[in-house]
C-alpha cells in the first residue's frame, strides 16, 4: 500500500502529532482585532474602565448593557490587551466568579460584546476582569460603576 510506504511507521505519527498541535494551538490564539457583532439597542446599566493586572497592559472602558431580556458585557472601541494565553470575559465581586464567564476574548484591542450567562445578574457584582484560564490570574480589571 502506498500510504504505508509514505505515512507509516513514526515518520506518519510524527507528522499526524505536529499537524494535531499545530492545530489545537491555533485555536486558542486570540486574534488581534475583534470582530463585533452589536449588542441590540438597550439599557446601560453600568460602567467601567479597565487597568491591568498581573504585569499585563489591559486598557479601554466596558459597559453592560440590558437588552430584550438579556444581560450584555461591550468591550469599547479603545479596549486593548497585551496579549496572554487563553483570556475570558466575567464578572467578579471582590475577585473573579467563573460561573459568569461570558466566553473566549474575540480579539486583543477593538469593540466586541458578549452574553452573560442565564441566570447571571449583573447587578450582583463589582468588577469585570479579563481572566487568563490558563494560569487562573486576572489580566485587566474594571471597578463597575452603577448607571443612575
Amino acid at each position: 500500500m502506498i500510504s504505508k510506504k509514505v505515512f507509516g511507521g513514526y515518520v506518519g505519527a510524527t507528522l499526524v502529532v505536529a499537524i494535531t498541535v499545530i492545530l489545537v494551538s491555533c485555536g486558542k490564539n486570540t486574534p488581534e482585532k475583534a470582530e463585533s457583532v452589536p449588542v441590540p439597542d438597550g439599557k446601560s446599566l453600568a460602567t467601567g474602565t479597565f487597568e491591568g493586572r498581573n504585569d499585563h497592559v489591559v486598557t479601554g472602558n466596558v459597559e453592560i448593557v440590558e437588552a430584550e431580556g438579556k444581560f450584555y458585557l461591550q468591550l469599547g472601541d479603545d479596549f486593548s490587551l497585551d496579549g496572554a494565553p487563553d483570556p475570558r470575559v466575567g464578572l467578579g465581586k471582590d475577585g473573579y466568579r467563573k460561573e459568569t464567564s461570558a466566553g473566549a476574548l474575540k480579539g486583543k484591542t477593538g469593540a466586541s460584546s458578549y452574553e452573560l450567562p442565564d441566570g447571571i445578574n449583573p447587578h450582583d457584582y463589582n468588577e469585570v476582569f479579563i481572566w487568563c484560564e490558563k494560569f487562573g490570574v486576572p489580566l485587566g480589571v474594571a471597578k463597575l460603576n452603577l448607571s443612575p
